[in-house]
């Protein structure tokens, strides 16, 4: 690591390109070792340190450097106020972890029938072997991730028989320590599974049983979550992933949540056109780690004052708005901006107007262009500045505009293409019922408040004449969850009322996909989910299908038009007929006063 950085260091690399070698190669180079044992801390914290200068300092040999900002802080995902940095420490944790995870979940590997057959006795398990000195070096770092996998995954019961009732996590919404504090303190049974505590006939719950091991509160929380069929292996379910599927990276940022900063600015930060030194830029300007005078000086209490009018104070307010250079270039730009009248609350404050102009008269696209504008104006005004205070250079107006001319030209190269260049149009009502239309066709939708959805659904005949149509409240985990319920119930619709040849229509691409590829994308939703599956195979003449929203709103208009025509025709053609038969009634002067009523 130390021979690479040595050799990055002669190449003069702007910080956004030490950025970039730093996640692409350096956190990469100890992968495979750390993959295998926990590393020692001291090498990590050496390695950390390394990475950390050469950041900081770049091609400097000094061996001092000023760094604004926590290190923890900048080893954090982007969305989380960070650079997606990786401490050696934590990365080599998430690594071990995963071989945890393969012997906490079951796996058949080679590798973990031999751990087991070596290291567990004959009734223990991952979840209860105590940790021995005797053990080889990489056994006891594997174990040693036990604890932190317990928090962070679950179990979902099928038939019980891996689940140890002491040891294994089985409760969604229950911590490790909120669930031992639940256990009946006089009963310690050791080895017990948890598919002792089912029924041995129907396989459900022993209510008994629960009220007998655990204290009230766990058992009405244990008979509200759901099992899988009992003929199904327990699962193990990475809690905090919504496929609850298990990776290095999300168990990385299990370790690392505490360190984020939750705030709405990042995202659409690292999604604003332009080179990734602009990014950088405004990263910086927000977690405010930019050298100006009033930040230095809150360290070494010399003074700060703005190079350019010197007369203000060397803030990021002062330099960009406030200053008379400042001033005069936003007044003599396309926009003629008056800058002097902005006030912020700090720079993170600053930086959310930069992205997102708030206060102004624009509108549509003219937004867009104008935060363009003022993202370039600052990081030109920032070089000015940095000119000014180390070369002693003076900027002027003309050269400012033209370098912000230039910088707006460059970051237009990194706009995303309109729908328009892509050749995406919208789809036609017609192609989406296309060869899908059947004798009966059932539409279903959801929607979703609190722990709570409605479900809808609609059946429809060949013609667009409406069978039926229903709602239900259904309790709901999340969008996914209502949705599903909804299907679910499209589904027993179709088998209860011994419809063939249908065909079940979703706006929700996930639930249509997952079933297609018979992968839920919730696991929290799975028992209902393999319940949807086991319906549809019962159902070999049943086809589903997604639409967009939008085309479900185009056909409702045009559902609704032609109900319409049919209506009006029909109430015409009833009131000629009716008018004829009075006229036939009433004789000539009745047939002459209808006419005069149609001219």
């Amino acid at each position: 690591m130390a021979r690479r950085i040595e050799g990055w260091k002669s190449r003069l690399l702007s910080l956004a390109g030490r950025t970039t070698l730093i996640q692409s190669v350096a956190l990469s180079v100890p992968i495979y070792t750390m993959s295998s044992f926990l590393i020692p801390k001291s090498i990590c914290t050496a390695l950390d340190k390394l990475v950390r200068r050469f950041w900081w300092k770049g091609s400097d040999d000094s061996n001092r450097f000023l760094a604004l900002a926590n290190w923890d802080s900048i080893c954090v995902p982007k969305r989380w106020g960070g650079l997606g940095f990786k401490k050696f420490e934590d990365l080599n944790f998430a690594l071990v972890a995963k071989l945890g995870w393969n012997l906490a979940a079951g796996s058949n590997a080679v590798w973990c029938q031999v751990f087991k057959d070596k290291y567990f006795r004959r009734s223990s398990s991952f979840w209860s072997t105590p940790k021995s000195s005797s053990w080889s070096y990489g056994a006891r770092s594997i174990v040693a991730t036990r604890e932190f996998i317990r928090d962070e995954s679950c179990f979902m019961i099928g038939n019980g028989d891996l689940v140890d009732i002491w040891n294994s996590p089985w409760l969604p919404s229950y911590e490790w320590e909120r669930y031992e504090a639940s256990f009946n303190p006089r009963i310690r049974e050791k080895g017990v599974r948890i598919s002792s505590l089912f029924t041995p006939k129907s396989g459900g719950w022993n209510r008994e049983a629960l009220e007998t091991w655990f204290l009230p509160g766990l058992v009405k929380d244990a008979l509200e979550v759901p099992r899988l069929p009992l003929v199904a292996k327990d699962e193990l379910f990475w809690k905090s992933a919504p496929d609850g599927l298990f990776s290095v990276k999300r168990a990385y940022l299990a370790r690392t949540r505490d360190r984020g900063l939750l705030e709405t600015l990042w995202s659409a930060l690292w999604k604003v056109s332009g080179p990734e030194r602009i990014k950088i830029f405004l990263w910086r300007l927000a977690r405010d780690i930019l050298p100006f005078g009033c930040r230095i000086q809150r360290i070494f209490g010399n003074s700060s004052q703005c190079v350019l009018c010197n007369s203000g104070e060397d803030s990021a307010l002062h330099l960009f708005f406030h200053c008379d250079f400042a001033v005069q270039v936003w007044r003599s730009g396309p926009w003629g901006f008056c800058s002097d009248s902005m006030a912020f609350d700090d720079n993170l404050d600053l930086v959310k107007w930069l992205v997102n102009p708030w206060g102004t008269p624009l509108s549509g696209s003219d937004i867009a262009k104008f935060s363009t504008y003022a993202i370039s104006l600052c990081f030109v005004m920032w070089r000015a500045r940095n000119s000014a205070f180390h070369e002693g250079h003076t900027p002027v107006v003309p050269k400012i505009q033209h370098d912000i001319s230039l910088m707006v030209a460059d970051c237009s190269v990194f706009e995303p293409p309109s729908l328009e260049q892509q050749g995406q149009a919208l789809l036609q009502v017609e192609d989406i019922w296309g060869g899908h239309w059947t004798d009966v066709n059932v539409f279903v939708d959801a929607a979703i408040r609190g722990d709570f959805g409605i479900i809808a659904i609609l059946v429809l005949d060949r013609s667009g004449v409406m069978i039926e149509a229903a709602t239900a409240k259904r309790k709901a985990s999340s969008p996914f969850a209502a949705e599903l319920e909804a299907f679910h119930w499209g589904c027993c619709r179709i088998l209860q009322s011994g419809w063939h040849h249908a065909s079940l229509f979703s706006d929700c691409q996930q639930v249509v996909k997952g079933l297609a590829a018979g992968f839920s994308s919730e696991w929290r939703a799975r028992a209902l989910f393999d319940d949807t599956l086991s319906l549809l195979n019962q159902m070999p003449s049943c086809y589903y299908h997604w639409i967009p929203p939008a085309a479900l709103a185009v056909d409702d208009d045009r559902r609704r038009r032609k109900l319409y025509t049919r209506r009006r025709s029909k109430r015409v053609h009833t009131i000629k007929t009716l008018s004829v038969h009075r006229a036939e009634r009433e004789g000539p002067k009745a047939s002459s006063s209808i006419e005069n009523g149609r001219r």
